[in-house]
């Protein structure tokens, strides 16, 4: 489906637009009232001409210009798509559609759902994060080394056992 009333169109037209005269020409054919403005300002003295060929092409289709170049373009992006797209791109998409489809459906979802809740939630933040991350960071890592390098440098700078209680903690000035 080609429009050789385009390029008629387009040779028609002299003057000098903010884009190419094909795309006027299009535009043209379209009966877009924005463009037809500035072509009639610009070349008033083409304006018959413009306007049969445009009668021309509509008498040539059932269904107006606008409608028929959509397909037109429409059919083109298809075939731009369809050379450009990997069979190995479909495949992906189809898993991650295929996974979408498991867990939105009740039947599937919610074992789903249940599934990542228990692994992620409870082992994941509970067991590991609050149990042993927990364990580690305060008796390991605080207890064993950070509080007691702590107190040995506030027992040598401080000579007070009140003020070094109270920077260190009460009781003998060692945490357990």
């Amino acid at each position: 489906m080609r429009f050789p009333d385009i390029q008629k169109l387009d040779h028609l037209l002299e003057k000098s637009y903010p884009v190419h005269s094909r795309c006027i020409a299009q535009l043209l054919l379209q009966e877009d009232e924005d463009t037809i403005k500035p072509v009639k300002s610009k070349e008033p003295e083409k304006l018959n001409q413009i306007n049969d060929i445009i009668g021309e092409t509509k008498s040539k289709y059932n269904d107006s210009l606008i409608y028929i170049m959509r397909l037109k373009i429409h059919k083109i992006s298809e075939s731009i798509v369809k050379d450009t797209t990997s069979t190995e791109k479909k495949n992906r998409l189809r898993i991650g559609e295929k996974l979408n489809q498991l867990m939105i459906s009740p039947i599937t979802g919610v074992p789903i759902l249940m599934a990542v809740l228990y692994f992620v939630l409870y082992k994941f933040v509970g067991v590991f994060g609050a149990g042993t991350i927990v364990d580690f960071v305060e008796g390991e890592l605080f207890g064993e080394h950070i509080n007691p390098a702590i107190e040995s440098g506030v027992e040598s700078i401080v000579g007070s056992e009140v003020i070094r209680q109270l920077i260190i903690g009460l009781g003998n000035g060692h945490s357990s």
